[in-house]
């Protein structure tokens, strides 16, 4: 994995609001073994908590991020 990816993960995960939440630091775990089945059962779960189809979700971080 790139190296500021890993820099990133390492910042972020040591975050006292992220270092105590087992959610995000599954997240974190999928993002640094590149899981990418648990990482859509993820992806699907929050979907359907919010209510959300997983095109509109990916419509929505697209125009988050201004990716086109």
């Amino acid at each position: 994995m790139n190296q500021l990816i890993n820099m990133a993960l390492d910042m972020i995960s040591h975050r006292p609001d992220i270092a105590n939440n087992p959610n995000a630091q599954e997240m974190i775990n999928v993002i640094r073994t590149g899981d990418s089945k648990r990482g859509t059962e993820i992806a699907q779960n929050l979907c359907n908590t919010f209510g959300e189809s997983p095109n509109d979700a990916i419509i929505r971080a697209k125009r988050f991020f201004n990716i086109q």
